[in-house]
């Protein structure tokens, strides 16, 4: 069943995408039960930032004269 830390982590875990602008696969709930302290929160939002910005410099629209060969 799931207990009331378990309710506000997935509060929390809603939170920190939202504040974040993080992406659904960037890290999982699961993720919080296994590092449940602030700071690990912190490294995975962190990580998750990284990967997205990653993720969004790599999909950037290429200039006219790039796509040029």
């Amino acid at each position: 069943t799931i207990g009331g830390h378990s309710l506000l982590l997935m509060q929390l875990f809603q939170l920190y995408k939202t504040t974040f602008h993080l992406r659904s696969n960037c890290f999982s709930i699961v993720d919080l039960f296994q590092h449940p302290t602030i700071i690990d929160h912190a490294r995975l939002i962190h990580q998750a930032i990284d990967i997205t910005e990653q993720i969004d410099n790599y999909w950037s629209s290429l200039h006219l004269i790039q796509g040029k060969e």
